[in-house]
């Protein structure tokens, strides 16, 4: 199987350095935090390649100068840093302010460590630190880590220094290719596990509506049912007509629709709208001037 291979890089330059222009410090250093691939599993550091460009002028002395390449799983601060005690995976033995700075092994893994010296002319020519390294490893990166670059110093600038530096770190890296197998297994089981619970879901709610609309079509149909029902009682109740014993002494609404139909037919219409009252031979209307026999009425 090919291993594929990835890079990151990261640049760094400040002329002047803007932490140090007050040139009071003259002990500082350099944290520059080296990309690291997030989309590759588990990566491996195969190799690094850093260069140091480091100039100064108006110095009082020589000075030292360390470079260290170290991965930890702790978060380190990034830029100038001016106090040592923000050295976070630095020994933090303030005996030695003055010597090479040591990583803490028990926070992190040193993969490369160069000191030097600065020679310094003393006057207002610049003098220049260059170090260029090529560092070969296999380290396996697991869980959250952090590469980090730092460059170290310690000099003895005056109220006319100057201080100018450039840093360009490049990284290669492989994947472990084991673990891609089993994220892109994994990857592809809860791919296929979502889309059938999808479908499913899909289903579930395709029932869903097809179930509601049977109960609105058989709603719809049992209300159609009811109404022409109601309305065939109605029909059926308006064609029944009471029977003589059981009409009412006085018209009611039912009587009253069927006397009026009846008026109609035979000119015995009341335009007063009196009241109808029942009698031995059939009703008669409130004013005594229109009648109608139960025989016209169609009541026996």
């Amino acid at each position: 199987m090919k291993i594929e291979t990835k890079s990151t890089h990261i640049s760094y330059f400040e002329d002047p350095i803007p932490e140090l222009t007050a040139n009071g410090h003259d002990t500082w250093s350099l944290c520059i935090e080296i990309p690291i691939p997030s989309d590759v599993i588990n990566p491996t550091l195969t190799d690094l390649d850093y260069i140091v460009k480091y100039a100064t002028t108006n110095d009082k002395g020589d000075a030292t100068v360390q470079a260290d390449v170290a991965i930890t799983s702790t978060r380190c601060p990034v830029g100038v840093v001016l106090e040592t005690s923000d050295l976070v995976i630095y020994s933090q033995d303030k005996k030695a302010a003055y010597s090479p700075r040591v990583i803490d092994e028990e926070l992190a893994l040193c993969l490369s460590t160069a000191h030097a010296v600065k020679c310094n002319a003393g006057n207002a020519q610049w003098s220049h630190h260059v170090d260029h390294r090529h560092v070969g490893s296999h380290v396996r990166l697991v869980g959250a880590s952090y590469l980090y670059f730092y460059f170290h110093v310690v000099e003895y600038p005056s109220a006319d220094s100057s201080r100018s530096i450039a840093v360009e770190v490049s990284a290669t890296w492989t994947e472990d290719l084991e673990a891609r197998k089993l994220k892109d297994a994994a990857d592809k089981k809860a791919k296929e596990e979502a889309e059938k619970k999808a479908k499913e879901e899909a289903e579930r709610k395709a029932r869903e509506e097809a179930e509601r609309k049977a109960r609105e079509e058989a709603e719809r149909k049992a209300q159609e049912e009811a109404a022409r029902k109601a309305q065939e009682e109605a029909a059926k109740k308006k064609e029944e007509k009471p029977s003589v014993k059981e009409a009412p002494p006085v018209a009611d609404a039912q009587m009253q629709e069927l006397i009026q139909e009846t008026a109609k037919k035979h000119g015995a219409e009341c335009p007063q709208g009196f009241a109808w009252h029942k009698t031995d031979y059939g009703y008669v209307c409130g004013g005594g001037g229109h009648k109608l026999t139960f025989a016209q009425l169609g009541m026996a």
